[in-house]
């Protein structure tokens, strides 16, 4: 990728490119120009934009590993659920075929 710009005035720029991808290679990255200039500092980093007005704030790692038991807790308690149901079925399978073998 390339970036060309071309600033008309004397000063101070600090310019941030947006939208790379965060497997971008540090070593890859340079800087130059042409005329009368000083580069003062290349830098690269990740820079996460802040989250958006009226959005809700990202759960902290607690809270998230709370939900996380809650649900493991629900997942236990379904599995158990299934177990006695699949043994209810079971025995109303036996019933059956024990009753329709006596009518024979």
């Amino acid at each position: 990728r390339g970036l060309q710009l071309s600033l008309d005035a004397a000063g101070d720029y600090e310019i941030k490119v947006e939208g790379l991808p965060n497997c971008v290679d540090t070593d890859s990255i340079r800087v130059d120009g042409t005329g009368d200039i000083v580069l003062q500092e290349v830098s690269y980093g990740v820079h996460h934009k802040p989250a958006v007005a009226g959005s809700e704030p990202l759960p902290d790692n607690a809270e998230l590993e709370r939900e996380a038991e809650a649900v493991a807790k629900q997942l236990r308690v379904l599995a158990s659920r299934m177990r006695e149901v699949e043994s209810s079925k079971e025995l109303l399978r036996s019933y059956a075929t024990a009753m329709l073998s006596r009518d024979i």
